[in-house]
């Protein structure tokens, strides 16, 4: 799975559209894994970091739902997930995840 999170949007949504400035947010960053809802949680992460007032991804319902399935190779239950990172500082890696809990 390939999350495209080079622009965020972190006010408004998709049905109301953004612009470049007006709930968008340059946050510059792909994630590539093979678990769909560790995605989703970074990609949650992202949005908050760069602004968006969305709740702690792990409360989230489709989250929730997702971990309540069980799929092979995908995770089951809120814990930390080990991450690496390629053209971001170990710090600002950091601070996104931070934004998985808190």
């Amino acid at each position: 799975m390939v999350l495209d999170a080079t622009e965020s949007m972190i006010r408004g949504g998709p049905s109301q559209g953004s612009q470049r400035g007006q709930g968008m947010a340059d946050s510059r960053l792909v994630v590539v894994t093979e678990d769909a809802i560790a995605a989703n949680v970074t990609g949650v992460a992202i949005i908050r970091a760069n602004g968006g007032t969305l709740a702690v991804p792990w409360t989230l319902g489709q989250i929730t739902r997702a971990l309540a399935l069980r799929l092979p190779r995908w995770l089951s239950e809120q814990t930390e997930f080990s991450h690496s990172v390629v053209g971001l500082s170990e710090a600002d890696a950091a601070a996104i995840m931070a934004k998985c809990s808190a």
